[in-house]
């Protein structure tokens, strides 16, 4: 994902995927939990994959999610078969 936006300093990039994280102090809506990339990195290290954080030419964020397609097609299909995800439970194939 790339964003063209004021980007993120370099001392908040690993800050960014911890739990409950906010970049912004003044968002105290409880609309945001600063839950979002800290959830998606775990998915993708348990698949295996990657998620990094790098800058964007000309300014903002590029997101970027790596997969090890061996690896990960292993692990996808070695999840409990009652996860609705699992491709033998009709979920997502």
């Amino acid at each position: 994902m790339v964003d063209h936006g004021p980007g993120i300093p370099d001392g908040e990039k690993q800050a960014v995927f911890r739990r409950f994280y906010r970049a912004d102090p003044s968002r105290t809506d409880r609309r945001h939990f600063g839950l979002g990339l800290s959830i998606a990195r775990e998915l993708a290290g348990s698949l295996g994959a990657q998620l990094a954080l790098t800058d964007t030419p000309g300014g903002g964020a590029t997101f970027t999610l790596r997969l090890p397609l061996g690896k990960a097609r292993k692990k996808w299909h070695s999840l409990p078969q009652k996860n609705p995800f699992h491709p033998g439970a009709g979920g997502v194939d």
